[in-house]
């Protein structure tokens, strides 16, 4: 994927929803996402973290962050 506009998170979140989204550039407020440059995204944590590394070598800081709601129940390891 090549590199986009600076986006908000709001506009992410409808582009790729219920997605992983490696982030780029991070924009912050407190400790909640603002927005930042999308280099990957996908369904697959993993895939994306993996692929990923070679692209944020190039960026100061970077996030990975999902895009949808996770069940309740639902453990998630990071």
């Amino acid at each position: 994927m090549e590199e986009t506009a600076l986006l908000s998170f709001e506009e992410i979140k409808m582009l790729y929803p219920n997605e992983w989204v490696l982030i780029a550039e991070p924009e912050f407020v407190n400790t909640e996402i603002q927005g930042g440059i999308v280099l990957l995204h996908g369904k697959d944590r993993r895939e994306i973290a993996y692929s990923g590394r070679d692209l944020v070598k190039n960026y100061e800081s970077y996030t990975l962050r999902f895009t949808g709601d996770f069940p309740k129940n639902r453990r998630i390891w990071l």
